[in-house]
């Protein structure tokens, strides 16, 4: 089995973002940037993060984003940060309409987006009287959103909308599985993501598969935002991942979304329309807050989907 690990950089922490290594620029110019607003739970008066990330590298060197909510008005964004391969990155916020967020981006070395991953992230604060189970839609405004490349060309792009829900101060905290597809003989990958803001000291996951499904693991991306994460991987027995995860500074999970992914090859055998569940075994998952705690976990698993592959598909 093929073991690789990337560890990007950038990370929230006491107020503060920094940045660090990050990966090589990639894609066709002509093809989109996905600009990806993450799922958010928050507790009442507790901070939260809003941020959006991307798939597709591709240097930007200055752009407008407009982000609105459609149920309330925006806490005043405590902190921000722009993620950049320079550390050059300006990121001005207009908060004059409440229910927006204006955000004007630059980088002197049009190093916005030259990595997979986070693009900017916001760390605001939830009212403490806000109602538990209480849901809000957050959307990135395509007619008022612009980016443009080294050259000041326009870049194409493509918006995902979140969601903001709150839970209750003794809820669990979710890990969850996120669902996937593929075509027989082809790659897929598997995301273990997070929505909540919480710094780990720790994780413990162990990731249970069908081995006559997903036949090889090709790669693993662990999310370490800072670069001190100490990670042990291991495969104890044919079906199963274990995930050791420390962290020193306990920076794991400063910026909710993707912890783990992994990139699976599935049989050619496996057959069109056929379906395979992945999960988190609960008896080995656990995790250590940074004040030592070991919280309740929501483990969501995730259903991989076998696609039919039409002719000429490659």
């Amino acid at each position: 089995m093929r073991r690789m690990l990337s560890l990007l950089a950038g990370v929230l922490v006491a107020g503060l973002l920094h940045e660090g290594v990050v990966a090589d620029p990639g894609p066709p110019e002509g093809r989109p940037i996905p600009l990806q607003l993450v799922d958010v739970q928050v507790r009442p008066g507790q901070f939260y993060v809003v941020s959006i990330r991307t798939c597709q590298p591709r240097g930007v060197s200055r752009g407008e984003i407009l982000i609105r909510n459609l149920d309330d008005p925006f806490p005043v964004v405590r902190r921000s940060h722009l993620f950049t391969r320079e550390g050059d990155g300006v990121l001005a916020i207009d908060q004059s309409e409440t229910d927006e967020l204006g955000l004007t981006l630059f980088s002197p070395s049009a190093s916005i987006n030259t990595q997979h991953g986070p693009l900017l992230a916001l760390l605001l604060r939830a009212p403490a009287n806000t109602a538990v189970g209480h849901s809000a839609s957050i959307e990135i405004d395509p007619l008022l959103t612009f980016l443009f490349d080294d050259l000041g060309i326009p870049a194409l792009f493509t918006v995902r909308d979140a969601r903001m829900t709150v839970i209750d101060e003794n809820a669990p905290m979710t890990l969850a599985l996120e669902d996937l597809d593929g075509f027989p003989g082809s790659r897929t990958t598997l995301v273990l993501s997070t929505s909540e803001f919480h710094r780990l000291a720790s994780a413990e996951l162990l990731v249970r598969y069908d081995p006559t499904v997903l036949i090889n693991v090709l790669d693993t991306i662990i999310w370490d935002l800072r670069g001190d994460l100490d990670v042990l991987m291991e495969q104890p027995e044919p079906g199963a991942l274990r995930f050791r995860l420390v962290s020193p500074s306990s920076f794991l999970n400063v910026l909710p979304g993707p912890m783990v992914e992994i990139t699976f090859s599935i049989s050619p055998d496996v057959t069109p329309g056929q379906t395979s569940t992945l999960l988190l075994d609960p008896a080995m998952t656990s995790i250590v807050t940074k004040e030592g705690s070991v919280p309740s976990l929501e483990l969501r698993p995730a259903i991989l989907q076998i696609l039919p592959r039409n002719e000429g598909d490659c």
